[in-house]
């Protein structure tokens, strides 16, 4: 990906499908979601494939329950042990249009990696490389490259008092760093 390109999914990993579980079906299914109890309820429609990588299979929870740090989950094209286990190692998606919209001040991360970062003075920090969340906020990890052709990392808080713009129509990201936030002496 070059500097600024954007490529939106079409679909959201919300599950990674482990080993099978027993002989009826169940598969050990590793939750990526924040509510992996409603995502893998009875009944939920469901997409079972890699990302990017053909189109998926449709497949409905049969039953879900947890199991340790995983959920054990029956779906419904997988009746048997042998029929689970070919799931072994696939992803559990979502098309994109199907996920909850976090609002208008709220982003996904893949629509902020790629995103060009700028002061507001105009000064290009660099390109949006991944994000990190933590228990306070979330930071930006910023590849950057100074005058001296030395790359480094930039950690940026996504928190209202440094980013003042993120304009996903524009891959741009404006922030007003705090003082000591790009390692300059104060």
């Amino acid at each position: 990906m070059s500097d600024g390109e954007h490529v939106e999914p079409e679909f959201v990993v919300v599950g990674r499908i482990g080993r099978a579980h027993g002989v009826h079906g169940e598969v050990r299914v590793e939750p990526l979601t924040d509510y992996p109890e409603l995502r893998f309820a009875r009944g939920s429609n469901l997409l079972i494939g890699h990302q990017g990588g053909g189109a998926p299979r449709r497949a409905t929870v049969v039953s879900s329950r947890p199991h340790r740090s995983v959920l054990l989950v029956r779906f419904d094209i997988a009746e048997h042990r042998e029929a689970a286990q070919a799931l072994t190692g696939s992803e559990v998606l979502v098309a994109i249009d199907e996920v909850y919209d976090p609002g208008p001040d709220a982003f996904y991360e893949y629509e902020l990696v790629g995103l060009e970062v700028f002061t507001i003075g105009g000064v290009r920090l660099g390109v949006v490389e991944t994000l990190i969340e933590t228990g306070a906020a979330d930071v930006l990890v910023i590849a950057s490259v100074d005058e001296a052709g030395v790359s480094r990392e930039i950690l940026v808080p996504l928190i209202g008092d440094v980013i003042q713009e993120i304009a996903i129509e524009h891959s741009r990201i404006t922030i007003d760093p705090l003082p000591g936030l790009l390692g300059e002496e104060e």
